[in-house]
C-alpha cells in the first residue's frame, strides 16, 4: 500500500479515487475498515487525499448486499400488472389480501366509476351490485435492476424514495468510514462519489413504488392516487399503452405526469438530498453521476429528472463513455453537469472519463 502511494506521489498524483474490489476482507465488514484505516492514516503521511466509492460496486444504493441479506422489506420497489377479477351481481365477495396488493378497487365497467374499498383490515367483504362489474387489485413488486458488487453476486437494489432505507444507508456506509478515519474525515478524506443510481431496471421499464408513495401523493398532489393505479401500471416512460375505459387519454396523462412528478421528488429528495446533506455535516463532498444522462427520454424513465437528483450533490458529475462523445455523434449531455453547478452555486464539476474506451 505504501509503495503504490509513493509511486503516486512521485509521478504528481495529491488525490485518488478508491474503489472497493473483492479482496479478503468483504465490503463493509470489520476488517474491510481496517484496511481503510491503514491506507487513510499512510495516505496522510503523504499528503495524498483520497475519495471513496459510495458503495461496493454500482450501481450506488445496494450497500454491499446488506439490504438483500438484512432488509429485505427495503429492496427496490415496482408496479406490477394489477390482478382483475371477473364477478357476477349478487356474489359476495371475500378476499384475504396477498403480499404486495396495494389495494383494492371495484370497477363499474358500463360508466368508468371506480372505488376504492376498505382493506386496512388486510380483507375485504363485498356484495356486487347490479351492474357490470369487476375488481381490480393493484400489485407491487419487489424489483431491481442488475447490480455489480464487490461482495459477489447481484444483490438488490434498496428503495431509494423511502427515508428508511435512505437512512441505513448513511447509517452502513457513511457513518461506519466516519468511525473508522475519524478526525480526517473532511482533512485527508475529501468525500465520496456515487456511481450510476437509478429506479428503474432499463430506463423506466418498471414504474418505481414504495410504501411511501400513496401518502407523500396525497400530501403534494392533494388527490388519492388508488384509483388510478391500474391505469399508471399499464403505462411507463419506457412504452406508453392506451388509456383504460374508465379514464380518458388526457386525465390518465395527467395523473401519470403527477405520479412522475412525485417519485422523482422522493428520489432527489430522501437518496440524493441524505448523500448531500450527510457530506455537509461531516465537512466533505458528495460527486455523483447518475444513468442515462446521454439520452433524455431513457433518463426520465430511470432518474425522473437530472436537475432534481443532483441538486444537493456538492460535486454533479456525468460520464463520458467513447461511443456517446464521438466526433459522429451529437455530445452535449455533459453541459448538464455544469449547469448543475451553475444552478445552484457549487464551484466544481466533475466527469468519468477513460472508462469503456477503446482501443484498451
Amino acid at each position: 500500500m505504501g509503495a503504490v502511494l509513493d509511486h503516486a506521489k512521485s509521478v504528481g498524483v495529491q488525490c485518488a479515487f478508491v474503489e472497493p474490489k473483492a479482496g479478503n476482507s468483504p465490503y463493509l465488514s470489520p476488517g474491510y475498515f481496517e484496511a481503510v484505516k491503514v491506507l487513510v492514516e499512510e495516505a496522510k503521511k503523504r499528503d495524498v487525499h483520497l475519495w471513496f466509492d459510495d458503495d461496493g460496486g454500482y450501481p450506488s444504493g445496494f450497500c454491499g448486499g446488506k439490504f438483500t441479506t438484512e432488509r429485505p422489506d427495503l429492496r427496490m420497489e415496482g408496479l406490477a400488472a394489477p390482478q382483475h377479477v371477473a364477478v357476477t351481481n349478487g356474489q359476495q365477495y371475500s378476499y384475504k389480501l396477498e403480499p404486495g396488493t396495494i389495494c383494492v378497487l371495484v370497477v363499474n365497467r358500463d360508466t368508468g366509476a371506480a372505488q376504492v374499498l376498505d382493506s386496512s383490515s388486510g380483507a375485504v367483504n363485498w356484495t356486487v351490485p347490479a351492474g357490470n362489474w369487476e375488481i381490480v387489485l393493484p400489485k407491487s413488486q419487489f424489483r431491481s435492476g442488475s447490480t455489480h458488487s464487490a461482495n459477489g453476486g447481484s444483490p438488490s437494489i434498496m428503495d431509494y424514495l423511502n427515508p428508511e432505507a435512505d437512512k441505513l444507508f448513511a447509517q452502513w456506509t457513511f457513518d461506519a468510514y466516519k468511525q473508522a478515519v475519524g478526525d480526517e474525515m473532511g482533512k485527508t478524506v475529501l468525500g465520496f462519489r456515487g456511481d450510476e443510481p437509478h429506479v428503474s431496471s432499463n430506463s423506466g421499464a418498471f414504474n418505481p413504488w414504495s410504501p411511501v408513495l400513496l401518502a407523500e401523493f396525497q400530501k403534494r398532489k392533494g388527490y388519492d392516487l388508488r384509483p388510478y393505479l391500474a391505469t399508471i401500471s399499464s403505462i411507463t416512460l419506457g412504452g406508453r399503452s392506451a388509456a383504460p375505459a374508465a379514464f380518458s387519454l388526457d386525465e390518465t396523462h395527467r395523473v401519470f405526469a403527477d405520479f412522475c412528478d412525485v417519485w422523482s421528488d422522493l428520489y432527489g429528495e430522501n437518496f440524493f438530498g441524505m448523500e448531500g446533506k450527510w457530506g455537509a455535516e461531516n465537512h466533505v463532498e458528495m460527486q455523483m453521476h447518475i444513468e442515462h444522462e446521454e439520452n433524455l427520454p431513457n433518463l426520465a424513465g430511470a432518474e425522473g429528472d437530472f436537475f432534481k437528483c443532483l441538486r444537493g450533490i456538492q460535486v454533479p458529475g456525468i460520464d463520458t463513455i467513447q461511443h456517446q462523445i464521438w466526433h459522429d455523434v451529437t455530445a452535449d449531455f455533459p453541459k448538464l453537469a455544469s449547469s448543475a453547478t451553475h444552478l445552484n452555486g457549487h464551484p466544481r464539476a466533475m466527469c468519468e472519463a477513460f472508462a469503456a474506451y477503446n482501443p484498451q
